[in-house]
């Protein structure tokens, strides 16, 4: 039977806490984790190897949602700039972003490894900012966790929160959420093209 900190660590929606180089059993990530769910007869490096093999497991499968590529084409063409802020590796991100074929669509990738701390620290929002040169007002953030991307309102960036995750995780349910804690919600890429013509006007 799986504990509850093996849940933890495996389930993608709840994965907001991750590891920041070196790999080594007393990284940031595992700290984190022991915090977040106490006490547990796992071993760090028990947890590392469990958050290691999730890990290796979304590298092999990783996969665009249908429509993916196209939407992204559709904003490039609007003449917006794109940029990724993620809670990870930077080769593993450029990896996966290459592997999907949507990296040359980027023109900028920015993650917790370089910025040497989670997106809930602002850190790696306001190196993207300073690295495009432009101001909180005139960008926004689209991500799926209400913590770690809703962030990003603390600096003035609209949040806009996305859940098209749940149409393929539907035993997933979505954390509560209220309207004070994103600017706009979209659940699909059509969401997100309408909303973008409509702000971009």
């Amino acid at each position: 039977m799986k504990t509850q900190l093996e849940l933890f660590v495996q389930k993608t929606q709840e994965y907001i806490v991750p590891p920041i180089k070196p790999r080594t059993e007393d990284t940031p990530f595992l700290q984190l984790v022991v915090d977040h769910m106490g006490l547990t007869h796992l071993s760090p490096t028990r947890i590392r190897e469990i958050a290691e093999e999730g890990w290796q497991y979304d590298l092999n499968i990783a996969k665009n949602y249908p429509g993916t590529v196209e939407m992204l084409t559709w904003i490039r063409n609007q003449g917006i700039t794109l940029a990724v802020v993620s809670n990870w590796y930077q080769a593993d991100i450029e990896a996966i972003m290459q592997r999907t074929g949507i990296r040359h669509l980027f023109d900028f990738v920015m993650t917790s490894e370089t910025a040497g701390t989670l997106k809930s620290d602002l850190k790696p929002f306001q190196l993207t900012l300073d690295a495009l040169d432009v101001k909180p007002a005139n960008v926004f953030h689209v991500g799926d966790s209400l913590t770690q991307d809703g962030a990003c309102r603390r600096l003035g960036i609209p949040f806009v929160y996305c859940t098209w995750y749940q149409r393929e995780h539907p035993d997933e349910p979505l954390p509560p959420a209220s309207p004070n804690q994103f600017d706009f919600q979209v659940s699909s890429h059509q969401d997100l093209i309408e909303l973008i013509s409509a702000l971009h006007e």
